[in-house]
């Protein structure tokens, strides 16, 4: 757990010795999270991370998800949750938590490609970089470029939180 002015951010173990391709939350690890973050006061970001993506880049059947997705949502959006970050699948992608329709909230689900792994899935090895300025939020893939050795920045992606959550802008 890392808490600061600015942000908050605490880990969930998603890995389980069983299901460690799929992973998933239990109610335990769903109650600290949101006793941790009903608690603080301050106008932090709020920040999950998880190794099993609570959302999906297009392509990717709903069996990726982390079990029992649905279920830590409802908990994470009642503690104002902002902002997910999972790995896994090697692919980079920065989504929404609407497939869960939770009236009112929607946080973001930033997912990273992977830096240094051969297991690219169609990928160039990447990694993000976010910029958090409340009450915006800006996600930077930085994708390696073999002919110049070294990674090169994209053209980032801004975020804005509103009164009905987290949307692209």
């Amino acid at each position: 757990m890392y808490i600061d002015h600015e942000i908050a951010v605490l880990g969930l173990n998603t890995t389980r010795r069983i299901l460690w391709k799929g992973g998933r939350v239990d109610v335990e690890q769903v109650s600290s999270i949101y006793e941790h973050f009903g608690q603080l006061g301050g106008k932090q970001i709020k920040i999950v991370v998880t190794h099993h993506p609570f959302d999906l880049p297009k392509g990717f059947k709903d069996t990726h998800l982390v079990g029992r997705s649905s279920m830590a949502m409802e908990n994470f959006a009642k503690c104002g949750v902002d902002l997910f970050l999972a790995g896994h699948l090697h692919v980079t992608h920065a989504g929404n938590t609407e497939r869960y329709e939770i009236a009112g909230y929607s946080a973001l689900v930033i997912q990273a490609g992977t830096a240094t792994s051969t297991r690219g899935r169609g990928e160039l090895n990447s990694f993000n970089v976010l910029r958090i300025e409340e009450p915006e939020i800006s996600v930077e893939t930085h994708t390696w470029q073999q002919e110049r050795q070294t990674f090169v920045p994209s053209q980032p992606k801004h975020f804005r939180r509103s009164s009905h959550g987290w949307r692209a802008i």
